[in-house]
């Protein structure tokens, strides 16, 4: 029987179209947002379907988690009223409980997944009547298949430093969850430029 997947969000969306692909999961697929050029660019052309309809003719629903959307919450949420199982992958590490809450209410999957044992580790304090499962990351998986087949030959390189920043939309995160986005005291601008003013650390 096949599995209503749902995503919205581009990390947890990243994870579990890997996971789709490489094990051939039979899906309908409830897709919004950053989710749905995720999937496309991985397995092709893809049939959105409505949420309710998809869960209804499902075994399970396999999603990720969102702090922006309240698709998957929803989705879980179905799930258990129809009495079908849920899996929620985890793929970060920080506002557990927010991606599982909405006006008040807790609504939690049958098992949630992660793809790391510091995620395992905190999903198990944050929910620890819940299972949690490790399970090899299939986005990494993907990632160092990609890397493996890459011909480093290609490159030209020289004795310059390289550097990717990446940061996390904190602004966001304190104005959706504490109503002020500056809550912590400084926004990912701040820390882009506080990074900037201490780049001479690396020594070239």
């Amino acid at each position: 029987m096949k599995t209503a997947v749902v995503c919205h969000d581009a990390g947890g969306a990243e994870v579990v179209s890997s996971y789709v692909r490489q094990h051939n999961v039979d899906s309908f697929f409830i897709l919004e947002g950053p989710a749905v050029k995720v999937f496309e660019r991985k397995l092709g052309p893809i049939k959105i379907s409505s949420l309710k309809d998809a869960v209804y003719q499902s075994a399970s629903v396999l999603c990720g988690t969102s702090w922006q959307s309240d698709i998957e919450f929803n989705a879980i949420k179905l799930a258990r009223e129809m009495e079908k199982s849920s899996v929620a992958f985890l793929d970060h590490w920080v506002n557990y409980h927010d991606r599982f809450i909405r006006f008040g209410e807790t609504v939690l999957p049958d098992k949630i997944w992660v793809g790391d044992t510091i995620a395992k580790s905190i999903a198990i304090r944050a929910f620890p009547n819940t299972s949690v499962v490790l399970i090899d990351n299939p986005y990494l998986q993907d990632v160092k298949k990609e890397l493996h087949n890459y011909q480093i030959g290609r490159l030209s390189l020289d004795e310059s430093i390289s550097v990717i920043y990446v940061c996390e939309p904190i602004s966001k995160h304190a104005k959706l969850r504490y109503g002020d986005a500056l809550y912590w005291g400084y926004v990912e601008e701040d820390a882009l430029r506080y990074f900037l003013s201490n780049i001479s650390i690396f020594g070239k």
